[in-house]
């Protein structure tokens, strides 16, 4: 992963912390991966479980759209 592509990352990460509803900004999986929200950055996909009512969103996956799902 490029520098470019990990200061993307960081980027969106901070930002996707100082939502107040964190699924404004991704997509509910189905499916095998139901329960997990997917965010986009570039060609590179968060994969995240939220858990409300502890205020977290855990990062289950991270990688290269062609194989984070696999």
């Amino acid at each position: 992963m490029d520098a470019t592509t990990k200061k993307r990352l960081q980027d969106y990460w901070l930002t996707l912390q100082n939502l107040d509803d964190p699924r404004t900004s991704g997509k509910a999986l189905q499916g095998s991966l139901a329960g997990l929200w997917r965010y986009r950055v570039g060609d590179y996909r968060i994969l995240a479980r939220i858990v409300d009512n502890q205020l977290l969103i855990l990062v289950v996956g991270l990688d290269h759209r062609s194989s984070v799902y696999n």
